[in-house]
């Protein structure tokens, strides 16, 4: 299993035996995750510029570890050294084919294009056009394109260019686009810009209301295609791909073609992060399930403990009942011991049918039906007498 548990001792050797940037890659973290990791266990990390001065032999200060209430043990996701070296491999060829790679050139000529462009292109010969120039995306178009007929061909070029740079690299795409890196999809599309622009209208011409003009309403509000391409990475919008870019357009000196090598580096950033991501989640999920755990164990821990309390204090109060019982009892032989030598010393009667001989031996008996240490015979203050049982009451009409 690659998971295993560590404590905040063995964790804050680590930190502080190497840099965070080789340490991090074992649990198969960012150097910012593993940073984040360490926080939440409340470790302490080298700061910057460190590991600098210890090499240049400077005296440097090593951060105490904080002391907890309660230490346990912190299971966190360790991967095998075949995964690891899998994962470090495959990031290492990509980013050095993605380095490698030569500028992309977009082709003059949709011959010879990727199937998912081709197929697109089919899907937007009849697309209908919306009220701001816009063609309406088909729905059997394989990629996203929000652009105008004059920017489709152009959009369709630099699709092609990128899907084809992409399985160049050993990547696989699909319909959206959709690329598949590092075990992670993530999507793109190329939109155009909306200008908004004003028209002046003709003294017989009705006004967008419907009524003539009669030169108060002279100009109107209209969108049009405003012919600048931005191609945007969606999945680069989720907070935890703070840093990497998500957008590129058009712009003065530079075009979307010019962009294409930074674009694939983009999209490859985007998909290792989504991964990192999505490894520091399961290692929050586990944590979180862990401490479900230990809640529950130590709730049902404190139940027995309840239930062992409230059975030592029966057996407790059961003792104390036999104690008074005991006293009790001893208190009655006492007095029957007593009233028998007074009544003997004055000469009275306590012969056994006699009243008092009759009183002496109903004491004696109750003294050991009360005595624990005494199996006296029951008697009829033993007995459990049913209440009366109750009847319903009817109302004679």
């Amino acid at each position: 299993m690659p998971w295993k548990t560590i404590t905040r001792k063995d964790l804050y050797d680590e930190v502080w035996s190497q840099a965070v940037s080789k340490l991090a890659p074992k649990y198969n973290l960012s150097d910012v995750g593993f940073t984040k990791f360490c926080k939440r266990c409340d470790v302490p990390t080298p700061p910057r510029g460190y590991w600098a001065k210890l090499e240049a032999g400077k005296k440097v200060k090593k951060t105490p570890l904080p002391k907890l209430e309660e230490e346990s043990e912190i299971r966190v996701y360790v991967p095998d050294p075949g995964e690891v070296m899998a994962t470090e491999k495959c990031r290492s060829e990509a980013e050095e084919a993605s380095a490698a790679l030569p500028p992309i050139e977009v082709e003059d000529s949709l011959r010879g294009c990727h199937r998912l462009v081709s197929e697109t292109r089919q899907a937007f010969e009849r697309a209908k056009q919306s009220s701001n120039g816009i063609l309406e995306s088909p729905a059997n178009a394989k990629l996203n394109l929000y652009v105008s007929r004059d920017q489709l061909r152009r959009s369709l070029l630099i699709m092609d260019a990128l899907l084809k740079a992409f399985e160049s690299l050993g990547n696989q795409v699909s319909e959206g686009a959709v690329v598949k890196a590092f075990g992670q999809s993530v999507s793109f599309s190329i939109k155009e810009s909306v200008s908004t622009i004003e028209e002046e209208l003709e003294s017989n011409t009705k006004s967008l209301e419907g009524r003539y003009d009669f030169f108060t309403e002279r100009k109107r509000k209209k969108q049009v295609p405003g012919g600048t391409l931005s191609l945007l990475i969606h999945d680069a919008e989720g907070y935890w791909a703070s840093g990497c870019r998500k957008q590129w357009k058009d712009a003065k000196v530079q075009r979307l073609e010019n962009c294409l090598n930074s674009i694939v580096t983009g999209v490859l950033a985007v998909a290792a992060k989504k991964r990192d991501h999505q490894l520091e989640m399961k290692q929050r999920e586990i944590a979180e399930e862990e401490a479900r755990k230990k809640r529950a164990e130590e709730a049902q821990q404190r139940a027995e403990r309840r239930k062992l309390q409230k059975a030592e204090q029966s057996k407790l109060d059961h003792l104390l009942d036999q104690v008074a019982s005991w006293r009790k009892s001893k208190d009655i032989r006492d007095f029957v011991e007593y009233v028998r030598a007074a009544h003997q010393a004055s000469g009275s009667d306590i012969s056994p049918d006699s009243q008092l001989g009759q009183w002496l031996a109903f004491a004696s008996q109750q003294a050991d039906r009360l005595d624990p240490t005494v199996d006296a015979p029951k008697t009829i203050l033993d007995e459990v007498i049913p209440d009366e049982p109750s009847y319903p009451s009817y109302r004679s009409w």
